[in-house]
């Protein structure tokens, strides 16, 4: 009697044991230090090694040094250009600065000239202004003598500053530097398609010109 509710204990038993399909389940089986160590060695084992030799080595990194020296050699051009060109863009914006100053003060230069002339040559010589040299010493001892002393003084300003007449009387007429507002037939003693007379003074910044002269030419 015993023995029968034995094996019928262990015969449920195995029936929890299997899976809803009625097969037998499978036990876990614990993995064994043997198969961890050898997993462990798999994982840390060195790649296998290349067919690269020392003298390949040496060529990557010769290349690799030339690569570099490349690059650094374009980077220093690149800003060496840089500079180069933000200086003279800088010593352009101070000429353009400059230039516009003098601008403003041609016409009051072209004033002071005139009322020399009128006062030192005779009211005719309005007409003449620009093509009158005033000498420092022409009004000297007269009424105008302050006034020619500032006017000297202003054109030495300027010319320290790069700002220089355009001499064109008596010369070949050349639109690079003058205009021409007027032409008449050539009086003896001149030469055609030369500048007879100025009638407002050119002015120029180093070779920049700021002011075309205003000229007559002989025909």
């Amino acid at each position: 009697m015993l023995d029968r509710k034995k094996r019928t204990s262990m015969k449920d038993k195995d029936m929890k044991k299997q899976n809803p399909n009625g097969e037998p389940a499978a036990e876990p089986q614990a993995e064994t230090a043997e198969t961890a160590e050898a997993a462990e060695a798999t994982a840390e084992s060195p790649a296998e090694p290349t067919d690269t030799t020392p003298e390949d080595e040496i060529g990557r990194l010769q290349a690799e040094i030339a690569d570099w020296k490349d690059k650094n050699a374009r980077l220093y051009a690149d800003f060496d250009n840089f500079r180069k060109r933000t200086a003279r863009e800088r010593l352009e914006l101070i000429k353009t600065a400059s230039e516009d100053v003098v601008m403003s003060l041609l016409p009051v230069i072209d004033d002071f000239e005139r009322a020399l002339a009128v006062e030192l040559f005779g009211p005719q010589a309005a007409a003449t202004a620009a093509s009158t040299v005033i000498e420092p010493d022409a009004a000297k001892g007269t009424a105008f003598e302050g006034v020619a002393l500032i006017y000297h003084k202003l054109n030495k300003i300027l010319t320290q500053n790069g700002v220089s007449v355009i001499d064109v009387l008596d010369q070949p007429f050349d639109e690079e530097w003058s205009e021409a507002v007027a032409q008449i037939p050539t009086p003896e003693g001149k030469t055609k398609g030369n500048v007879l007379d100025v009638v407002l003074k050119g002015y120029k910044i180093d070779n920049k010109v700021i002011r075309h002269a205003k000229v007559v030419v002989g025909i």
